[in-house]
């Protein structure tokens, strides 16, 4: 009467198999204690039973173990948790290294942080110890789509589509964020639509759907699906960022100070929270609560651009020129075309009574408004022509020399989803990472530089 009771609560495979286990050590404790009324010796029995335990766990113990903590490493991942999930995975590899399953999970929390390259690795080592290969070829086709290489997917993703299986959720949330990312817009938002109404209470597709408006800059829409994706999964400290810089963006620099503060209590040395509440706190007016957010910004990243020009920006609101200069000039220097930069550098070498510098400054400014009007022209294109690398390049570089630095990064990057060794985009990669101090991504996209590729060009 046991087993069947007990079995209704496992929730697979291997969990239903650890519990027949134990309803059978449970059965054969009862059975020993029968046969303890008919057998003298009572030692001798136990000594059987305890045998009996010793050779279960012995045969088992590591399996049971290893199951526990990929059922741990499993919840992790759904709850957004990768590292946490990454240390469950590695803990049941250590109980169980011959097992296909733990390297395929493993496998797929590299995909969720973009970690391609050693997802790879790791389904090659799952097919190698005996998992399934198809189901390995589907993670891969997850990856490609994740990426935003639904083209080179063909009837493979006419596949997953038709028979999504046990992967519906993780398909969706492949395709959403592929599309995002290659601005395939229409389709982006049809595999959104499609995936809040199959989840309703699926946290990350309310998160996916907000970062595909903020992409948009909708902030209303973005603050509404930012807010329903916290009710469902309220410690999600990303989405909550996300959530403060949108409320930020659309003039609502008291509520998303709230959501800044919240963050920054468990992630006190995380850069852009601290950066975010200090604009917050400029925005409001709170000059010394600003001045000390915006110095620990530049403690703990010297070099960010963000920091030091609302740093420099409110010291010159406070009249303050000269520490003003101190503090733009390194930021002039290394992005000479900025033209935010150049606009604060005009107006303070203006009030410190450097006119002839000041004008310079202002000319800048004049080419830089020139060239950005390029980009919407050309973010229109790609949206009709998403594979123009080249198109992708000039928006990049441009808004990089002239704007934004992440924006510029992004735009860049989505380059590299298309054409893996475009030289010009690494180059320009390659010398932003340098300007940050980022040695080792600096030397990735250096060593993928060609010298002699065409296309770069000052813009």
């Amino acid at each position: 009467m046991l087993l069947p009771w007990a079995t209704r609560f496992a929730t697979s495979s291997e969990e239903g198999t650890i519990v027949c286990l134990f309803v059978g050590l449970v059965h054969s404790i009862e059975f020993s204690s029968h046969l303890m009324l008919h057998v003298r010796s009572r030692k001798f029995v136990l000594a059987l039973l305890f045998a009996a335990v010793a050779l279960i766990v012995a045969w088992r113990g590591p399996w049971a173990a290893a199951t526990y903590c990929r059922s741990r490493g499993v919840a992790a991942l759904e709850s957004h948790h990768e590292e946490l999930a990454s240390e469950w995975f590695h803990r049941a590899e250590s109980f169980e290294p011959q097992s296909g399953h733990t390297q395929f999970l493993l496998a797929r929390t590299c995909r969720h942080r973009n970690e391609y390259e050693q997802a790879g690795r790791y389904l090659e080592r799952a097919v190698a110890l005996g998992f399934p290969r198809e189901r390995a070829e589907r993670e891969q086709w997850l990856a490609l789509a994740q990426f935003g290489r639904t083209d080179q997917l063909g009837p493979r993703l006419d596949i997953l589509l038709a028979d999504p299986g046990e992967d519906e959720r993780e398909i969706l949330s492949a395709l959403a964020n592929g599309l995002t990312n290659s601005l395939d817009l229409d389709s982006a938002n049809a595999v959104l639509a499609e995936w809040m109404k199959r989840y309703p209470n699926d946290s990350d597709s309310y998160a996916c759907a907000g970062q595909f408006r903020q992409a948009l800059g909708e902030w209303p829409k973005a603050i509404e699906l930012y807010r329903k994706s916290l009710q469902l999964l309220p410690e999600r400290d990303s989405v909550r960022l996300s959530l403060a810089q949108c409320l930020a963006s659309a003039r609502e620099p008291a509520a998303a100070e709230q959501e800044y503060r919240q963050v920054l209590r468990r992630q006190p040395d995380r850069i852009e929270v601290v950066l975010g509440l200090g604009a917050c706190l400029v925005d409001l007016g709170r000059v010394a609560a600003a001045r000390q957010i915006l110095g620990e910004a530049l403690r703990l990243d010297p070099v960010n651009f963000d920091a030091a020009r609302l740093l420099g920006e409110l010291e010159l609101s406070q009249d303050q020129v000269d520490e003003a200069v101190k503090i733009l000039r390194p930021l002039a220097e290394r992005w000479p075309h900025d033209i935010q930069v150049c606009t604060l550098m005009s107006r303070a070498l203006r009030e410190a009574g450097e006119l002839d510098q000041s004008q310079a400054y202002s000319q800048e400014v004049e080419r830089a408004r020139a060239a950005l009007q390029a980009v919407e022209g050309l973010i229109e294109h790609v949206k009709r022509e998403r594979a123009d690398v080249s198109a992708r390049y000039q928006i990049g570089k441009l808004l990089l020399d002239h704007q934004s630095r992440e924006q510029g990064v992004g735009w860049l990057q989505s380059v590299l989803l298309y054409d893996p060794e475009h030289g010009p985009a690494h180059s320009a990669l390659a010398r932003y990472y340098e300007s940050v101090g980022n040695v080792k991504l600096a030397e990735f996209h250096r060593s993928h530089t060609n010298s002699t590729a065409e296309g770069e060009r000052d813009l």
